[in-house]
């Protein structure tokens, strides 16, 4: 859309209802029960002061750089949910800023997504853009919450793009193990998180069976070894009386 806009300057009512065939084309994102949860939008240069004051503007406005901006939670003006934002600069052909095409995605729609994955009580799925700003969150957390300081942004993802360890996340203060992947083309990092008790929880039960059944084997081979041992002390007992008396016998004879 930025490309076209670029070059044509179309008619509003024709342009406006191309855009809303095509967020009718996404159905995931229509599928969300959170209401309209997409809004597509052209914010022109000579947009109101409504629009102006949007940080996503302005770093379009003052960078020339064509690549898509993730930016949010931004809390909507129309519907009042907090909204993920992406935006991409429209440009003139001879480079001038003409404006800003915007797509906002309500944070409700990835965490009714999140939900349906199988994490357990203690678990949760984060969207996280790539400064440290929660995006996104099943279970549901204060939106924008910041995590720059986290060893995930300060040592994590400088050593691997993708990878896993454990952590006290500062959401519940529980101990869990958290996965995560960096996004190639977006600055946006996905990370899924379960307690360490859910992690552990089928080997621990596994321990308990498996060692309940080795205590019975030991008690199966103590119990075997009793006998066992009682016969071994007879015999070797016998076996010293009889050379005793086959000595006693040669001394005689």
């Amino acid at each position: 859309m930025a490309d076209l806009l670029k070059y044509q300057n179309l008619l509003p009512e024709r342009f406006n209802a191309h855009l809303v065939a095509t967020t009718r084309s996404m159905p995931r994102v229509r599928g969300s029960q959170c209401g309209r949860p997409l809004a597509l939008r052209i914010v022109r240069a000579s947009a109101g002061p409504q629009q102006l004051d949007r940080a996503y503007f302005a770093h379009h406005r003052d960078d020339p750089s064509p690549s898509m901006l993730v930016s949010g939670p931004i809390v909507s003006r129309t519907s009042g949910q907090p909204s993920i934002i992406l935006s991409k600069r429209i440009s003139t052909p001879t480079g001038d800023f003409a404006g800003v095409v915007v797509a906002a995605i309500d944070c409700g729609y990835f965490s009714n997504f999140y939900s349906a994955f199988g994490v357990g009580s203690g678990g949760g799925i984060s969207l996280i853009s790539n400064d440290g700003t929660v995006l996104a969150r099943w279970p549901a957390v204060e939106a924008g919450r910041e995590l720059s300081d986290t060893s995930l942004f300060q040592k994590r993802l400088s050593e691997s793009p993708t990878g896993s360890y454990k952590i006290t996340p500062p959401f519940d203060g529980l101990a869990k193990y958290i996965a995560y992947e960096q996004d190639p083309e977006y600055p946006i990092v996905v990370t899924v998180a379960r307690s360490e008790n859910e992690v552990l929880a089928n080997w621990r039960a596994d321990l308990i069976s498996d060692a309940l059944v080795a205590v019975l084997l030991v008690g199966i081979i103590i119990g075997m070894a009793a006998p066992l041992s009682s016969q071994f002390r007879f015999r070797t007992g016998l076996e010293r009386v009889l050379r005793k008396r086959e000595a006693r016998l040669r001394l005689l004879a």
